[in-house]
């Protein structure tokens, strides 16, 4: 009897040990659902209490290459000729990433932690390191592009670097991120977060809109 109990104990063990390790595996390397904290993606998530769906940038990768792949996936890792500059077509350097993506990153500030931003520059763009310099300055003539222009011009600008994103929180005036730590490199870039799962399930979408 103790011995057939020790041999169930045993293989309940095993099975425990094989789901952890699946659970891990998928986490590390497919999809995350984790929650998020803090202001700095009002109004797209909540301060607490949201679930969201985060997508490795790998599995995305994988999947694109899939006969089933939409045609929005399979878009965002253009085939790069070799004898032409992979920067000019592929400025993502085949992580997917587009103006827009709400990502999950490891913070430059601290390793040991992890944030969620959304994507204002890909390498080689040029961003405003603070928009609000502009809005907040009086606004130009109706039709006076140059005005405009020349506000953007005299606010604080920089080249995001080769190799690098730069990461913004929708709610510019509760947010830490490459304002204060810089541009972030693609490699601490985890993955897409493609939804909200609770409370309300919402696909997130890319809510930046061209200036016309």
């Amino acid at each position: 009897m103790a011995l057939r109990a020790l041999k169930g104990a045993g293989r309940l063990a095993a099975y425990t040990v094989q789901v952890v390790c699946l659970v891990h595996l998928v986490n590390q390397h497919i999809v995350e659902i984790r929650a998020c904290k803090g202001a700095s993606m009002l109004p797209t998530l909540a301060p607490s209490g949201d679930l969201v769906l985060h997508v490795r940038l790998s599995f995305l990768r994988f999947l694109a290459g899939t006969p089933f792949a939409s045609d929005e996936l399979a878009s965002r890792y253009p085939r790069v000729n070799k004898n032409l500059p992979s920067a000019k077509i592929d400025p993502a350097a085949g992580t997917g990433l587009k103006i827009g993506d709400v990502v999950v990153a490891v913070s430059p500030a601290d390793p040991t932690r992890t944030v969620c931003k959304r994507v204002l520059g890909l390498p080689g763009d040029t961003v405003l390191v603070d928009p609000r310099d502009v809005l907040h300055e009086p606004p130009a003539a109706p039709g006076s592009i140059a005005a405009v222009l020349a506000r953007m011009h005299s606010a604080r600008a920089i080249i995001v670097p080769k190799g690098h994103v730069w990461l913004a929180g929708d709610n510019l005036a509760n947010s830490t991120d490459s304002r204060h730590y810089g541009a972030v490199p693609l490699a601490l870039v985890k993955g897409r977060v493609l939804a909200r799962l609770y409370p309300h399930m919402q696909w997130l979408r890319n809510n930046l809109n061209p200036v016309s």
